[in-house]
């Protein structure tokens, strides 16, 4: 037994007959008596209370060792003193007792001050010493007593029941979750009781005059001695058959009733997992909160690993790893398994579907099966099962059958002016997601159909981008003909309104991605344009926020440019000032000398003039307008200049787009020809997001301007394989729109008067690319090994640099261009190789 008669701290130890010790376990016997510490040369206070947890009510038997005789006061303490008494200590350690208060919840603390006694010898140590020490209360009377009850082992794919009850009626949340993800999320079972009734910390303050105690000079106390702490460690248990790219295994029952009788719960757990689930509820009722947990093994008789690609595209050959881990109990060292695999959607099985494995118990063996990506694409499963020992396990593996090309928007527009034009449809593409129409007007408007299919699908949002995919919105939403959602075009424009602002820096000027410094004028001068049409046709602008931008436009256009780019950007920044009603015509006469010192052969037909002189027309100064127009026509020729966005498309666009608003009167004299850059930009392929959203502008004012009949005597016919013709029939109205069908080789249109026609072809194209393309720039692409050598092949799990080559054509530099590749079938990108900053 161990020895209790006398008061004190003690050590239990276990050696062997050399004398080495094998466990060591310290103990404390509380009590009344004279002890020899070595905290005595501090003057410190020793309390223990005689457990951790107490109920309201109840007594608690506190231990105390003091350096000195004496007397002391305990109290009961949070965030006041709820109990006191006072004590009288003949010996240096001694129990006491104090009542904890009925009505406390949650923790409190016992505060414990004792002052030497006058006849005591320790002469040199402090007159008081003090301790605190923490206790919690029961939480019995708060806790709901629920409880979960499940099986230890489950299947996947099969039903786990899980009952629950708690010991008062109460509502309670119960859920489910994969071990592995809670363990890398470091997510603890949710603790409502500890969470309501968390410590709190005490914080009651104390005062005390009685270091100024004298005391009778006679011995010297003892040396004090050091005291320590312990610590823990954390284990964690990952899933280690989880399936890549499998969605994390979760449940959640919504809220549920629950009391003292049993009810029952099902959960699905998904065929894929195989790991430990970690279940979990919570409860609460009017006085009361729970909680409870529990754990559930997952795992199947055979456990399916295959590994497949994330993706394929239609013709890609690849091979499935499949491993088998047998954990079918009493399989046995011989035992078979029987692995069959079902392909559907786009994948077909080249080598069999079938393969018999010998896998001893606790073992693994793998199989591998030749698959052969097709259409359709979309979602493609492979189904596995396995078998053997009277068991049976299987899992469904997923992956996406995408085609080898991006998606593609190709236009085709031209002008009859009486007669027959024939279009050749020559794109085959897969039929997911194709588009096929044409459409036709007695006015250009009728280009912008497939612009705006363009920008509808553009794929980037850098400010500029962004802006040029909300401009249909703001341009065409008033034309039902169009078929443009009123109710969605001015949530389109407010939802880039909202992202304009959160773009804006302090200056007033957007970032190209977000508030920073990072800027462009144009993107600057080009959002303020956005934000005045938007505000000009109804739809909510924040006051603050255009202001903010009006003030950066202003400072911008009193700059000087080095160049006709740069005052090209200012006058287009003092007209948006004017569109705006601000003062602008000093500024435009600034800019106009300007460009008449440094550029007096080239401005006047260049856009800059017609913004000056839109200027004018705003400040109602129309005689200092007309002159700037005499030289400004459309189809000028244009040298592309990408750095200031400016090329022959966007040039006319705006400044049919300046006619149009401000000049009307000038687009008597405009004839079709005269639209043969748009036309041309829109033919040829040479659009992009920012001409394309003046093109729709331009086009959209012009028909505002002048106005239209509908056609009459148009006709449209598809002229199908083997020559014959289909009629496409066209609706009523100013833009008609048809689709025609996917096998049409060449369209006809036929009109007795002037149309203007487009069609679209939008997809993804059935055939690779034959030939490279190089318009403005040229971009080459290898593989490369560790050893930096190109290859075309590579085993796998070989990592590959993928190293790209990427050169401007011609004198001109491309400031601003983002290339996008697509990621082969059966290759995943290694992202602690890209780096997060790269040179601009």
């Amino acid at each position: 037994p161990l020895p209790t008669e006398r008061p004190g701290d003690f050590v239990f130890s276990v050696r062997d007959a050399a004398g080495l010790e094998l466990a060591r376990v310290p103990f404390a016997v509380t009590g009344a008596a004279n002890l020899t510490r070595q905290l005595e040369k501090d003057a410190e206070l020793e309390v223990r209370l005689d457990k951790a947890d107490y109920s309201p009510g109840e007594e608690v038997e506190v231990s105390l060792k003091a350096p000195y005789a004496g007397a002391g006061l305990i109290t009961v303490e949070r965030d006041r003193v709820y109990a006191a008494r006072w004590f009288k200590a003949g010996a240096t350690a001694s129990v006491q007792r104090i009542r904890v208060p009925e009505g406390l919840e949650g923790n409190a603390y016992v505060h414990v001050a004792f002052v030497r006694a006058p006849d005591s010898p320790e002469v040199y140590m402090s007159p008081l010493s003090y301790g605190v020490a923490p206790f919690s209360l029961s939480r019995a009377r708060r806790d709901s007593g629920l409880s979960l009850e499940a099986a230890s082992l489950a299947r996947p794919g099969e039903p786990l029941r899980i009952r629950y009850s708690s010991k008062r009626p109460a509502r309670a949340v119960v859920f489910a979750v994969d071990e592995g993800v809670l363990q890398v999320a470091r997510q603890s079972t949710p603790d409502p009781l500890s969470f309501f009734l968390a410590k709190r910390a005490l914080e009651v303050g104390t005062h005390q005059i009685l270091d100024l105690l004298l005391p009778e000079f006679r011995l010297l106390g003892l040396p004090s001695a050091p005291g320590g702490d312990r610590s823990g460690a954390l284990g964690r248990n990952l899933n280690p058959f989880k399936r890549r790219r499998d969605p994390p295994v979760a449940y959640w029952s919504g809220l549920v009733e629950a009391g003292p009788e049993p009810r029952e719960l099902v959960y699905d757990v998904p065929a894929h997992f195989n790991g430990t689930l970690r279940l979990m509820a919570v409860a609460v009722s009017s006085d009361a909160v729970g909680s409870a947990e529990r754990r559930a093994l997952v795992r199947a008789p055979f456990v399916l690993s295959p590994n497949l690609p994330a993706f394929a595209a239609p013709g890609d050959r690849f091979v499935v790893p499949v491993a088998v881990a047998n954990n079918a109990e009493g399989s046995g060292p011989e035992a078979e398994v029987r692995l069959r695999v079902v392909a559907t959607g786009g994948l077909t099985l080249e080598d069999g579907a079938e393969r018999v494995l010998k896998v001893p118990e606790g073992k693994e063996a793998t199989a591998l099966f030749a698959v052969h990506a097709r259409v359709p694409l979309g979602s493609a499963e492979l189904a596995f099962s396995a078998e053997g020992a009277g068991r049976r396990s299987s899992l469904a593996a997923t992956l996406s059958v995408r085609p080898a090309v991006p998606y593609r928007t190709a236009l085709v527009s031209g002008h009859v002016s009486g007669g027959r034009a024939a279009v050749p449809v020559t794109r085959r593409m897969h039929k997911e997601f194709k588009t096929l129409d044409a459409s036709a007007s007695a006015l250009p408007l009728g280009m912008a159909r497939g612009l705006m299919h363009y920008l509808d699908k553009y794929p980037y949002g850098c400010t500029e981008q962004l802006v040029s995919r909300a401009w249909p919105a703001l341009a065409v939403a008033a034309r039902p003909e169009f078929g443009v959602d009123r109710k969605k075009a001015a949530v389109d424009v407010a939802t880039v309104v909202e992202m304009l602002q959160g773009r804006q820096n302090a200056d007033g000027a957007f970032g190209f991605w977000a508030a920073n410094s990072y800027v462009s004028d144009f993107h600057a001068v080009y959002a303020g344009h956005f934000l005045t049409e938007a505000r000009e046709r109804g739809h909510h602008v924040p006051p603050e926020m255009l202001a903010k931008a009006l003030v950066y436009l202003r400072s911008l256009a009193q700059g000087e440019g080095g160049s006709l780019g740069d005052e090209r950007l200012h006058a287009y920044a003092a007209y948006v000032l004017a569109r705006n009603g601000q003062q602008a015509a000093p500024l435009a006469a600034a800019i106009e000398a300007r460009l008449d010192r440094a550029h007096p052969k080239d401005w006047r037909s260049d856009p800059a003039a017609g913004y000056l002189a839109a200027v004018h027309r705003l400040q109602q100064d129309p005689r200092r307008a007309e002159p700037l127009l005499a030289a400004l026509r459309l189809a000028q020729s244009v040298v592309p200049d990408y750095l200031y966005f400016h090329d022959p498309m966007t040039r006319d666009a705006q400044v049919l787009y300046l006619y149009a608003k401000h000049f009307p009167e000038r687009l008597k004299g405009v004839k079709p020809d005269d639209l043969k850059a748009i036309a041309d930009g829109v033919a040829g392929g040479a659009y992009n997001s920012l001409s394309s959203a003046y093109a729709v502008m331009a086009l959209a004012a012009y028909a505002d301007a002048v106005g239209s009949d509908a056609l009459a005597g148009l006709t449209l016919s598809a002229e199908l394989p083997g020559g014959a013709a289909k009629p496409v029939p066209l609706p009523r109205g100013l833009f008609p729109k048809a689709a025609f069908p996917p096998e049409t080789r060449r369209l006809l249109f036929e009109s007795p008067g002037p149309v203007f026609y487009q069609t679209v072809s939008a997809g993804f194209d059935l055939d690779l690319p034959k030939e490279e393309v190089r318009r403005g720039l040229e971009v080459q692409r290898e593989y490369r090994d560790e050893a930096g050598k190109a290859v075309t092949e590579a085993a796998l799990g070989a990592e590959l640099e993928v190293r790209y080559r990427v050169r401007a054509l011609g004198d001109k530099s491309v400031p601003h261009a983002a290339f996008v590749d697509l990621l082969p079938g059966g290759f995943e990108p290694v992202l602690d190789s890209l780096p997060r900053y790269g040179p601009d």
